[in-house]
């Protein structure tokens, strides 16, 4: 469906579309520009090839309505500037200027440079919605998450630092329980000394000093762990 545009809506489109930068050109140069009867005259002021004779020149063109003059200036400003943004705002102004005279040429580059986007629904009072309006909570539960970590990883590389600290650690198995320790920063975990014994105990296992947390444990976690493990 094409919406008509009237001079308002120009407005905002030409606001958006248009680059709001300042130019090099000298001040004096934009109030001759601004106010002279004979803009030709000022323009000879501006120093050709540069990126402001072409952005003047282009302005001008436009607005005496010169469509070759023109295309033909920014044929040559694309040729050695490029595309840059002062050139697609000449281009945004023009397409907006040629609405009147070709209306689907200026959707069309509406359309190129917004790239707007119409897949909003609307709302019918009313409807059941076909998709959930709340998350299930079993699918955010913390069993959940810890189970996607387990079946991804065979130790605990899936669990946060943070996360560590509620792990059950009685149910770790060997591989889990050694990189839990490895990752451990503080003794104050309960029953540590009964976890490292059985690491100690396991069929892989590196020995008493191959984590960090061996060195960081409390006295009083050694000598349980002593009772644990007399070969120590």
């Amino acid at each position: 469906m094409k919406i008509p545009l009237n001079p308002a809506s120009f407005f905002l489109l030409l606001a958006s579309l248009a680059i709001s930068q300042a130019q090099a050109a000298p001040l004096s140069f934009l109030e001759k520009f601004a106010i002279s009867e004979n803009r030709e005259d000022a323009l000879k002021e501006l120093i050709p090839g540069t990126r402001e004779y072409y952005y003047y020149h282009a302005l001008h063109a436009q607005n005496q309505g010169d469509a070759q003059e023109l295309k033909r200036i920014i044929g040559l400003w694309i040729k050695r500037y490029g595309h840059s943004t002062q050139v697609k705002e000449i281009q945004n102004r023009q397409a907006l200027l040629d609405f009147e005279k070709d209306p689907e040429k200026t959707y069309s580059h509406l359309k190129n440079e917004l790239r707007p986007n119409f897949n909003h629904s609307r709302l019918i009072e009313g409807r059941k919605p076909s998709h959930p309006t709340k998350l299930d909570p079993a699918a955010i539960s913390y069993d959940n998450y810890l189970n996607q970590a387990f079946r991804q990883y065979k130790n605990v590389q899936g669990v946060s630092d943070r996360g560590l600290e509620t792990l059950d650690h009685n149910d770790l198995n060997a591989d889990r329980l050694r990189h839990f320790l490895s990752r451990l920063q503080r003794p104050d975990v309960p029953n540590l000394p009964a976890f490292v014994a059985k690491d100690l105990k396991a069929k892989f296992t590196r020995g008493f000093g191959s984590h960090g947390i061996h060195r960081n444990m409390t006295k009083a976690q050694l000598d349980e762990l002593l009772q644990l493990e007399p070969r120590l």
